[in-house]
């Protein structure tokens, strides 16, 4: 177990403390799960262990001081793999590929694409690569996370982590169509060389042939893993059998051992935001099915949360057609995506979130400096026009359906600007 997941906290946290657990680490319980399931490849075990690092980084939890909680989770479970595999599959993890003794040859973009379009033998091909290579590809292109991410979650420097992703797509290339790319690719191909590089490498392409193939091979294959639906989301099941444990390593009323008195004070305190709650969110139209499945105070935490520092967006982009694929896989459904940067809404790119229960789409705009938060989520009920706006906080949103869609827009810009959005979204 490395520094990081260690912590002087007691097995068991307090109310608070669990509050703050649900609302930064639970919600990644997914990319969690996905994974364990690659790093182990069965899913009875991949559920055992899933479980196992949830109630680790739960009873670790105040050794947590910020920063990014998906990769302080993950580096949690990626610890919690290898220590199962050392035990259960210590073969495997002395298995590692040399790409000077299994060289592999070359391939067409469209070789390479047929190959991919098979899930099953895309999951095949991803199972037979050693546990160090299936996890640096199933961060970056199922997860999406960035080289400085994976080096966190992995331990490992920067530099390597390009190295390990090269070597770990040539392997799979070389799983489903016996392919070798480029290693220098990787870099432009990821989008993590700087602009002088970036440059250098474009220079590069316009004369020379064998590059711009392998890159095609290369982009054929991100295609392939982002659409296959690799993506394994963490079964019902599991979700409560992880609430079950924490429920054990919370404290209860009587361990806390707080005077009636205070457990007065407390009710009447809820009683007094509940009904603030009530009456700063809006009032559905008589002509809506039901009101919103989430609550005022779930929205404006849920947005200010992803103010903080490395928690704005999964995907970083202002291509729609970039933002909207990256959602398939990681939801049941994929939210429209578009771009309003001539009418002054830039997009800024989308993140997975929690409201309500739920998982939801979080598409991030920027207007004048302001973040806006769209959430996006499935919905039976009929389509509703847009609601008058709520404020609390400082903070407005808007709330409304439309083909099958909910929509809540919070920001602190006007309402004016609010309305905007909603009205180019509602179009």
């Amino acid at each position: 177990m490395s520094g990081s997941d260690q912590g002087k906290g007691s097995d068991v946290l307090d109310a608070q403390d669990r509050a703050r657990f649900e609302q930064l680490v639970l919600p990644h319980l997914d990319a969690a799960f996905n994974l364990a399931r690659w790093l182990l490849k069965s899913r009875a075990d991949c559920e055992d262990v899933a479980q196992e690092a949830m109630l680790r980084a739960y009873r670790f939890f105040r050794g947590f001081h910020g920063g990014d909680a998906r990769a302080w989770l993950l580096q949690i479970v990626r610890n919690t793999c290898y220590t199962w595999l050392e035990k259960n599959r210590p073969v495997e993890l002395m298995t590692e590929f040399d790409e000077e003794v299994h060289p592999q040859p070359s391939v067409s973009p469209e070789a390479l694409a047929i190959a991919g379009a098979n899930r099953e033998r895309l999951a095949r091909a991803l199972e037979t690569l050693p546990p160090r290579f299936r996890e640096v590809l199933v961060l970056r292109e199922l997860e999406g996370c960035s080289y400085k991410e994976i080096a966190s979650i992995t331990a490992i420097p920067i530099g390597t982590v390009m190295s390990a992703l090269a070597r770990a797509r040539q392997r799979l290339h070389g799983a489903l169509t016996k392919a070798s790319p480029q290693a220098v690719l990787h870099g432009y191909l990821d989008g993590e060389l700087d602009a002088a590089g970036a440059a250098e490498f474009e220079s590069h392409l316009e004369s020379c042939r064998e590059c711009t193939t392998a890159l095609g091979a290369e982009e054929s294959l991100r295609s392939s893993l982002q659409r296959s639906g690799l993506y394994e989301n963490a079964p019902v099941a599991l979700r409560k059998k992880i609430r079950a444990g924490l429920d054990a390593a919370t404290a209860s009323p009587a361990a806390l051992r707080i005077p009636a008195w205070r457990w007065l004070a407390v009710a009447a305190a809820i009683l007094l935001v509940g009904s603030i709650s009530w009456f700063a969110w809006w009032r559905p139209a008589r002509d809506s099915a039901s009101t919103a499945p989430f609550t005022a105070a779930e929205i404006i935490d849920a947005h200010v949360r992803s103010l903080q520092p490395g928690h704005l967006t999964d995907v970083a982009s202002t291509d729609n057609h970039t933002v909207k694929p990256w959602f398939d896989g990681k939801l049941a459904f994929v939210p429209p995506v578009k771009n309003f940067a001539d009418e002054g809404f830039q997009l800024v790119g989308g993140r997975l979130d929690v409201l309500g229960g739920q998982n939801v789409a979080a598409l991030v705009y920027s207007r004048r400096k302001h973040i806006i938060n769209v959430f996006v989520l499935p919905t039976k009920e009929p389509d509703t026009p847009i609601h008058p706006p709520g404020l609390r906080q400082g903070y407005q949103w808007r709330h409304w359906r439309r083909q099958g869609m909910e929509y809540c827009a919070i920001s602190d810009v006007s309402d004016s600007d609010l309305y905007e959005l909603a009205q180019l979204l509602y179009q």
